[in-house]
């Protein structure tokens, strides 16, 4: 299989290291990609208070060229030579001049547009316009950098940027639309470090809407200097990431990440990003022990249970699902193998260390959302609340199986866990240990079943 059958960039899994995640996410709803979540070595700037990383810890080939997302600051880098970078800085409301900084080592965690491949003359062309437009009091730091990307000849969806202002618009032209140079597309790879892609411009937009009283207060109020060395980074040593390791996969799934509609994006501010991923795998369900449709809410109801069945009607159910599955983009031939790496991965084997999903196997597919997004706003009513059983599954009456699943490294290879925690449906051991044998052989993947 070539990687591009997922049209996704060629080069996708390159010079990454270890640990790092390709797995679909969406953009509120501007719709889904495929970006790789990189594990870096963070370090807080005393002076600034912002998180930084090395520049090699991301991007391991010394030729990478890329726009940055921190919160909210954006800036360009392209290579300066000897593994170091030139990185074009510029400010909001022109509150100071724009500068090439020479020879940077280190950047903000955050979210990296990279433009693989570019020509030589496009590169060129990036570093002079950075050393024309510096010097500048620029509008916004988005502006500065859409400024000299436009300057250099690039445009994205066939448009200009140049009256691009927002760090949150800039990006999401990117994650949309991408970038063209001479009217030629640019094979952009999207990765990001620390928090989620969602959580993280939700952050940014948070920045934004502040942006004024913060200028203000940068202008008035002294920083303290930093004092001692620099700060030493960690870089993990590359690995052979999983894309080559499924190139000659013969069995393939497909995969859908749901996309909000306008209220599920701006419930997500508050409540953070809720995709629900499904996947039909063609795999037929067999064991005996999984040939009947489960109930919702089946058996002698206590009064908690009579109450969860009052608040999640069908109505309710309807009426939350229309907002966060406004629609679904869906990718064709996923290697089945490759779905199990997708997982956010757990810090230990036991449920306590567990990134939880909540699971709904149904008879044409399965359905998972996070149970959680550690994204320092998790509330334990609301991840309930937004990832029931219920809520995934949409009283679909061909549920087989739910539960909690949840996936970690043991001894260097990819384990799944799973339970059968569901106070909706209420599987059966004998359902679990069956559903348990059946994900094993999807996935070919090791599944252990967990209280």
């Amino acid at each position: 299989m070539k990687i591009n059958r997922l049209n996704l960039p060629e080069g996708l899994s390159e010079n990454l290291p270890e640990d790092s995640r390709i797995a679909p996410d969406v953009l509120g709803h501007r719709g889904s990609n495929w970006p790789v979540q990189v594990p870096v070595d963070e370090k807080n700037d005393v002076r600034s208070g912002l998180l930084f990383c090395s520049v090699d810890s991301v991007f391991r080939n010394p030729n990478s060229v890329f726009i940055g997302f921190g919160i909210p600051n954006v800036f360009t880098m392209v290579p300066g030579g000897e593994g170091k970078w030139d990185k074009y800085t510029a400010f909001m409301f022109y509150r100071q001049r724009s500068y090439v900084a020479s020879d940077m080592e280190r950047m903000q965690v955050g979210v990296y547009f990279e433009l693989c491949d570019l020509d030589p003359k496009a590169i060129a062309a990036i570093r002079r316009e950075m050393e024309n437009q510096k010097g500048r009091r620029t509008a916004s730091c988005a502006n500065a950098n859409a400024q000299v990307l436009t300057a250099a000849g690039f445009t994205s969806g066939g448009k200009s940027l140049q009256h691009v202002y927002r760090p949150s618009h800039l990006s999401a032209l990117l994650w949309k639309n991408g970038l063209e140079y001479e009217g030629k597309k640019v094979s952009i790879r999207i990765l990001y470090a620390g928090r989620g892609i969602g959580d993280h411009f939700l952050s940014v937009w948070r920045k934004e809407f502040t942006s004024l009283c913060r200028s203000v207060k940068k202008k008035f109020i002294r920083h303290a200097h930093s004092t001692g060395t620099a700060p030493q980074f960690e870089v993990r040593e590359l690995v052979g990431m999983s894309v080559e390791r499924w190139e000659n996969s013969k069995e393939f799934a497909a995969v859908g990440i749901s996309r909000p509609s306008w209220f599920g994006v701006w419930l997500g501010f508050l409540l953070g990003q809720r995709p629900i991923f499904n996947t039909e795998t063609g795999v037929p369900i067999e064991a005996l022990e999984l040939q009947d449709a489960l109930p919702e809410f089946g058996g002698k109801l206590d009064r908690v249970g009579k109450l969860k069945k009052k608040l999640f009607s069908r109505r309710t159910v309807r009426f939350i699902r229309r907002h966060l599955i406004h629609s679904v983009d869906q990718y064709e031939d996923v290697p089945r193998q490759a779905i199990v790496e997708m997982l956010r991965r757990s810090d230990g084997p036991s449920h306590e260390e567990a990134f939880l999903y909540n699971i709904v196997v149904t008879g044409s597919g399965i359905h998972i959302a996070r149970l959680e997004n550690r994204n320092g706003r998790d509330r334990k009513i609301i991840n309930w609340i937004m990832a029931k059983h219920v809520l995934i599954s949409g009283y679909d009456e061909d549920v087989r199986f739910a539960g909690e699943i949840w996936c970690c490294k043991v001894d260097g290879e990819f384990v799944i866990f799973l339970n059968r925690n569901s106070g909706t449906y209420k599987p059966t051991e004998d359902r679990l240990i069956a559903m348990a044998d059946y994900l094993s052989k999807v996935f070919r993947a090791k599944v252990v079943i967990s209280e």
